[in-house]
């Protein structure tokens, strides 16, 4: 209606394949990554309530990443028979999933006055069975030092964060 719009969207995408660069000479099965794709889900809500004084937007979405493109920095690798650190990072494919919701809200108080402010919480997660390059200086295998990323965060973002805003205008 005028006053309420509900909303679903969908969207996929796609990262096209690449290759690692590095100044280092490391194991060619490391220079590759895969293609990544990904789904994505949105169901919304925007509303406007109160003669118009209250507007609120909620959403929940949900992504899902076959082939999560993620670089790996501080990586230790063999090159040219020797452990080294590999300067600039590696790429590697792995599955991730990412959901959350966002909550917007604003309150006319009066023509001079608004309180508004929001709340976004997010959990990412790489799926069971990634894998990621580690730092490790006692790694003595034949490519890269690897460890087990499953369950773990897809990115350093916060978890949850919380706004809130007070807008005042005064005629000048």
């Amino acid at each position: 209606n005028d006053d309420v719009l509900l909303y679903v969207s969908t969207e996929s995408g796609y990262r096209s394949p690449g290759a690692t660069i590095s100044p280092v000479p490391i194991d060619p099965s490391l220079i590759t990554f895969e293609e990544e794709e990904s789904d994505m889900t949105e169901i919304g809500m925007k509303g406007t309530f109160m003669d118009g004084r209250l507007r609120l937007n909620a959403a929940y979405y949900d992504y899902t990443f076959d082939g999560y493109q993620t670089k790996w920095d501080n990586v230790t690798a063999l090159s040219e028979g020797v452990t080294k650190q590999v300067q600039g990072g590696i790429f590697n494919n792995n599955d991730a999933s990412i959901s959350g919701i966002d909550l917007e809200y604003a309150y006319v108080v009066n023509p001079d006055l608004t309180l508004g402010g929001s709340y976004t919480s997010t959990d990412s997660e790489y799926d069971a069975g990634s894998i990621g390059y580690a730092n490790d200086p006692s790694y003595s295998g034949s490519t890269a030092a690897t460890r087990d990323v499953s369950g773990q965060r897809v990115n350093d973002d916060a978890e949850s964060s919380f706004t809130f805003y007070l807008d005042h205008t005064v005629p000048a």
